[in-house]
């Protein structure tokens, strides 16, 4: 504790005249009286009265110096240090992600837990006219409450929360801040600072509230059931993003809604530090239908304080495959990279088959081929003129140039990749260059419009110029990935063909009017946007028409798995936000109003015993 004002200390300097009052012989006026028998007292009083008498203990006297004290005290204005509370208008966000779930937090509990705390403390230190608005930052932030000075409604609102299992949607969240916030706005960040993102681009001011600390977490990563000739094989894979190897009993079993089910294997695995560990069970039947794998009897406790992703479902039934026709004399670097694709079956042939089943895409490498109306291809280095190109010489000027927006080259980097050659394009207006290179367009891809000639012969095209064996394309990281963008924009999966698994929040491609079925036994109609409502992890059931079905939602989130908070953080944002919980910036607390409150009562007391007596002889005061 300091003082603002020292120098009233020598106001202290008063308790000397009123000892003074208390030590100096009282003088009186002499009278003759006729007897002092009636005068005993003021006899005794008299003879005690000398011009310096003994100081003698006086309760009044006490309570006068501790009244005089006070208000010498708070005259100098002590204050202690505090953390520093926000005036006006603070916008809040709250951390209600995956990993804030974990129970490694200070003093027990939940991160969670221990931010909302912080957020009530905030919430406490608020003035009579300043306002706060709370965003709960997760996938799909929002803000709970904005703009209100009602403590009870804030107060009810954090408390409504809990940490859902999805992560952290920090960039729509500062958005939503910035559109509640003003130019004398307070942003506040409460979060363990794991898996921040975009958080690390902030240049706005703000106070951040770090909670959590530890990083011991085991996480199943994958769950995958693959058919064999002997039934099921469940592949699983653990792992550990924490700092200490642990040891847990993973085990599989039939999925049941009323109880654990049917043990299916069970053994131990150890996953070091920073790895991970996995485990195949063969021979599963595909009656089972549903298996669950889960973490259990983790060594040590504190190696996994996170237990949402403790657990995975998966399917033994597989989704319905798209069908792809490979037309080529041979390439093995397109035979590989159709083969990883999921749900994808490939035939090879030299020409479509007359009567053969119907395929959702065709690729034609290199060679002339006729394609059946309203084809969804992909031609590579073209040799025949189509209704939709021409094909005229070749170019050796490949060299990169410039790339589109496409769904084609999401995540695509096209300036390490080098062609010999490529083809000469002359394409139709609807065909529009992706890849330019320094002698042509590279890569084309398109969709004719309504009347246009191209329409009967192409539902969807894409085009690339140049032979991918005349190229380091194969090569590159981006061959691959280009690959499965090109076969999902030209055959994406069809309604029914959902993902093996998807995550908290995904949205399940359903038609319209399908009725689903939650893992709490809620039910939902799906509409034109599809089913969103997958925040519940577990077992989802669905009904469209004659059409029954299931799919499941895991929590398999990598970046959410590993605890640890980013130890750039706080060096990152702007220096004046950057804090912890246990070091918020301070502010001094000025104690002075209770030191003078203190002495108006040690006052009331004074004058309360002087009228009853009880400070000693009835005299005249001094």
């Amino acid at each position: 504790m300091s003082v603002l004002e020292p120098a009233a200390l020598a106001f202290a300097a008063l308790l000397i005249p009123l000892v003074l009052l208390y030590v100096l012989r009282l003088r009186r006026r002499e009278q003759t009286v006729s007897s002092t028998l009636l005068w005993r007292m003021g006899v005794l009083d008299r003879e005690a009265n000398a011009l310096w008498q003994r100081l003698r203990p006086n309760i009044l006297l006490l309570l006068q110096a501790l009244t005089l004290l006070f208000l010498v005290f708070a005259l100098t204005r002590p204050y202690t240090l505090a953390p520093a509370a926000l005036t006006g208008r603070v916008v809040v966000l709250l951390d209600t992600s995956l990993s804030m779930a974990a129970t490694d937090a200070a003093g027990g509990g939940t991160r969670f837990e221990q931010a909302r705390r912080e957020v009530f403390s905030l919430i406490d230190q608020r003035g009579a006219g300043d306002e706060m608005t709370i965003i709960a930052v997760d996938a799909s932030p929002r803000a709970v409450v904005a703009l209100t000075r009602d403590r009870a409604t804030l107060r009810a609102a954090a408390e409504a929360l809990s940490p859902t299992p999805t992560a952290a949607n920090w960039s729509v969240a500062l958005s939503l801040a910035s559109a509640l916030a003003t130019a004398n706005s307070h942003l506040v960040l409460v979060s363990d600072g794991a898996n921040p993102g975009d958080l690390r681009a902030l240049a706005t001011p703000a106070r951040f509230i770090a909670v959590g600390g530890g990083d011991g977490n085991l996480a199943i990563a994958s769950l995958a059931l693959r058919p064999t000739v002997r039934g099921f094989s469940a592949l699983t894979r653990v792992i550990n993003p924490g700092s200490v190897e642990a040891t847990a009993l993973l085990s599989l079993r039939a999925f049941s809604e009323a109880g654990p089910g049917a043990l299916l294997d069970a053994r131990e695995v150890r996953v070091p530090a920073g790895g991970s560990a996995q485990w195949t069970v063969n021979g599963i039947d595909p009656a089972v239908g549903v298996v669950r794998a889960t973490i259990d009897g983790v060594t040590p406790a504190s190696a996994n304080s996170l237990a949402a992703d403790d657990s995975a479902l998966a399917l033994a039934s597989p989704a319905t495959p798209r069908r792809a026709l490979l037309l080529t004399r041979g390439n093995r670097f397109l035979e590989q990279a159709l083969a990883v694709l999921p749900n994808v079956q490939t035939t090879r042939a030299l020409s479509v088959p007359v009567d053969g089943p119907a395929f959702d895409l065709i690729i034609v490498d290199a060679m002339p081929a006729t394609l059946p109306p309203r084809s969804r291809a992909l031609i590579l280095a073209p040799v025949a003129d189509t209704a939709a190109f021409t094909v005229g010489g070749t170019f050796s000027s490949t060299k990169f140039v410039s790339a589109a927006q496409h769904p084609t080259l999401t995540d695509v980097d096209w300036r390490a990749v080098n062609a010999l050659d490529a083809r000469a394009l002359a394409p139709a207006l609807w065909l529009r260059p992706l890849v330019e290179g320094q002698g042509g367009p590279l890569l084309l891809a398109g969709e004719p419009p309504p009347g246009d000639a191209g329409e009967q012969a192409f539902e969807r095209l894409a085009v690339l110029a140049f032979d991918v064996r005349r190229s380091d394309f194969p090569l590159q990281i981006a061959f691959p990935v280009w690959m499965a963008n090109t076969v999902g924009w030209l055959a994406p999966p069809r309604a029914f063909d959902l993902p093996e698994s998807l995550r908290p929040g995904e949205v399940a491609a359903l038609p319209v009017g399908t009725v689903v079925k939650d893992p709490a036994g809620a039910t939902h109609r799906v509409d034109a946007r599809g089913f969103a409502e997958t925040t519940l992890p577990g077992l989802y059931g669905y009904r469209s028409g004659e059409t029954v079905g299931q799919f499941v939602v895991n929590v398999r989130d990598p970046a959410e798995a590993d605890l640890r908070p980013d130890s750039t953080l706080a060096t990152t944002l702007p220096a004046e936000s950057a804090q912890t919980a246990a070091g918020n910036p301070l502010a001094q607390r000025e104690i002075w109003p209770w030191l003078a409150a203190l002495a108006l009562v040690a006052l009331m007391v004074e004058w309360w015993i002087y009228q009853r007596g009880l400070g000693g002889p009835r005299r005249e005061r001094p």
